[in-house]
């Protein structure tokens, strides 16, 4: 880029130069580390006293889970809800009130 369009490029409509982008940069930084910290600190404590959230906190420290876990297989509820979830899949109803597994259902018999 030509040095004299790029001078203009740095300069406001009233012709005053524009803080470098070094103090444009640091200043965004800053900006992004106060939203991150507002939410952290403000916006999700006042979620957390919510009724509808609360509720669910209480439910997850009530039993014990460890709501950071990747997996959830030592718990009761979350075996409970695989095992649903399979029958579903499984046993899902065909019609005429027949319940039967899901590769009967489409014709694909494995005898």
């Amino acid at each position: 880029m030509n040095t004299a369009v790029s001078h203009k490029l740095n300069r406001t409509l009233d012709g005053q130069r524009r803080p470098s982008g070094l103090i444009s940069r640091w200043v965004r930084l800053l900006l992004a580390f106060f939203l991150v910290w507002l939410f952290m600190f403000v916006i999700a404590p006042v979620i957390g006293k919510s009724p509808a959230v609360k509720t669910l906190a209480d439910f997850i420290e009530e039993r014990g889970i460890d709501a950071s876990a990747l997996y959830y297989t030592e718990v009761e509820e979350a075996s409970v809800a695989e095992l649903n979830m399979r029958h579903t899949m499984e046993f899902m109803p065909t019609g005429a009130g027949k319940n039967v597994p899901l590769q009967q259902a489409s014709g694909t018999t494995s005898h």
